[in-house]
């Protein structure tokens, strides 16, 4: 559904340019990372119209993530996502530690 979105927002109408193969392969290679998802979708675009292809196939994600394998292979799943009540936690602890400190002080 994403793909299909970001392909609509940008004006593509009609059926999808990405396979079920190829929608697969995204899924596994980006582990779901909207950022990887675009950068692959761009790349296997590229591929599929270096060829002169209709839709892009599970071959070209598979050759897109193989031009990223950089930056594919150093970003664990979700590394970037943080529980939001950890952060508000922290947030909070450091907060009243400071109030208390400047009350201490007064």
């Amino acid at each position: 559904g994403y793909v299909d979105h970001r392909l609509g927002r940008a004006g593509r109408t009609g059926h999808s340019l990405f396979s079920n193969s190829a929608i697969r392969r995204l899924h596994r290679e980006s582990r779901g990372i909207p950022r990887l998802v675009n950068v692959l979708c761009n790349k296997a675009l590229m591929a599929a119209y270096g060829e002169g292809a209709v839709r892009v196939t599970g071959s070209h994600v598979k050759r897109a993530a193989a031009d990223t394998e950089d930056v594919v292979a150093h970003i664990a799943p979700r590394e970037w996502v943080r529980p939001v009540g950890q952060g508000i936690g922290l947030a909070t602890a450091v907060g009243a530690g400071v109030s208390l400190w400047i009350l201490g002080a007064a």
